[in-house]
């Protein structure tokens, strides 16, 4: 009696924990997740800079503009002869000066320098573009098979609770057989040992479902105490077939995307090493308003300004081999950006066809343990039913039982490990995120 008032504890205190918790979707726990993970936020902030960065200003079209403005006095004591015999002395007689003006500075030519920065800045953008998306299916795959984790570690609190149920059964049997005479008291005590034994695995169950939430509320940046429901079962989407994947895989695979950028911006780096050795030419403009006065000497005050204007051109003839030392580095850097891609390519390809070969395997298991779960459900069905005739003993009868476990927890892991390859292959796929 007192394992019954267990098993019933456990499934009020079960359904009471449900009663009051919000429901959440893996829709729903994608979008949260996306909203609040800090990976994708840094991701985020780092695209904004890279767009922040792609401006003419930043490419070199555009000039600059200085102005600037200085006063100074001066207390000067002076003795002054002159070729006819006069003199002149002063003390502490002042002077000052006031200076201002502004100036422009535009770069008229430099290499192409400046069009090929331009072009650079733009594929940075497109880099950080590439590697949010690539953050944001990496978070998304996590979120997902965190979330069915989740699932079928609750329905292997299902399968506990129903070998519980069985357990109280065949107790209540073993014990009704003692009082009869029909069994001996070892196989009552047996029949508590195993239904103590399934109790301890729904507590270590009840632990590991805790554990996997708390998990997956950390991937959504929430409070570790948040309670919810999920969905009952894994489901599968229609079967996915190896060209639907492999065939958009090198136009929309975000790593892949994210090395072709990389390629390009060594190539602009290279040219823009290149540009150095081209001759530049610059404008220049402005206006400067200049006035002193003092107290001795020829005048008494002097001022000038007005605009100004010109040109300057320059080319440099030897800078000790750094820039030539610039190219080749460059050069090396644009060759292992295109080692990279091509590594990145031959990777992602055979992942996915592995990938693939596991998801059919997978899926031909779980029709396979689909058909071994009903099997194994009528024979516990009758063995229980043969065990209340006195026509199976309690080992057979556990081990039956066992058996029956075994299998149902092997096919939520199958149905488990699909639902995994299958998130695996939409995200190699560029597909994971609509």
């Amino acid at each position: 009696m007192r394992h019954g008032v267990l098993i019933i504890l456990l499934f009020l205190f079960s359904f009471s924990s449900l009663r009051g918790q919000s429901y959440l979707s893996p829709d729903e726990a994608v979008a949260i997740g996306l909203e609040n993970n800090f990976s994708v936020k840094i991701s985020r902030n780092t695209l904004q800079i890279a767009h922040n960065n792609n401006t003419a200003g930043s490419a070199g079209y555009l000039p600059t503009v200085t102005t600037s403005g200085s006063y100074n006095e001066n207390l000067n004591s002076s003795r002054q002869q002159y070729y006819d015999g006069r003199l002149r002395e002063a003390t502490n007689s002042k002077s000052n000066s006031f200076t201002a003006g502004v100036a422009l500075n535009w770069t008229l030519f430099d290499g192409f320098g400046m069009f090929v920065e331009d072009q650079r800045l733009d594929e940075l953008e497109l880099s950080g573009e590439a590697e949010l998306r690539d953050q944001m299916e990496a978070v998304v795959s996590e979120i997902i098979t965190t979330y069915y984790s989740l699932v079928q570690q609750d329905r292997r609190l299902k399968v506990l609770y129903d070998a519980l149920q069985f357990g109280h059964n065949r107790k209540a049997l073993a014990r009704q057989k003692f009082d009869l005479g029909i069994s001996s008291e070892l196989d009552y005590l047996q029949a508590v040992a195993d239904l103590n034994a399934d109790s301890a695995d729904y507590l270590r169950q009840q632990a590991d479902l805790l554990r996997t939430k708390v998990a997956l509320n950390n991937l959504l940046v929430r409070g570790a105490t948040v309670t919810f429901t999920t969905v009952d079962s894994i489901g599968l989407l229609p079967d996915l077939t190896y060209e639907e994947l492999s065939n958009p895989l090198i136009d929309q695979n975000a790593t892949i995307e994210l090395a072709k950028r990389r390629q390009k911006i060594a190539i602009y780096e290279t040219r823009l090493a290149r540009s150095v050795t081209y001759p530049q030419l610059n404008f220049t403009a402005g206006y400067s308003f200049t006035k002193s006065t003092s107290a001795i000497g020829l005048v008494e005050s002097n001022r000038n300004y007005g605009p100004n204007a010109g040109v300057n051109l320059s080319y440099t003839l030897f800078d000790g081999f750094r820039n030539r030392q610039r190219i080749r580095n460059a050069r090396l850097s644009e060759q292992n950006a295109a080692i990279a891609l091509d590594e990145t390519l031959q990777a992602i390809q055979s992942t996915l066809y592995t990938l693939y070969s596991d998801y059919r395997a997978q899926q031909q298991l779980v029709a396979l343990e689909k058909s071994n779960v009903t099997v194994v459900r009528n024979n516990t069905r009758i063995a229980l039913d043969k065990y209340r005739l006195g026509e199976l003993n309690d080992l057979d009868l556990r081990q039956i039982q066992l058996r029956q476990i075994e299998v149902e927890n092997s096919l939520l892991q199958s149905f488990y490990q699909v639902k995994v390859l299958e998130t695996e292959l939409l995200r190699l796929s560029g597909r994971i995120i609509r």
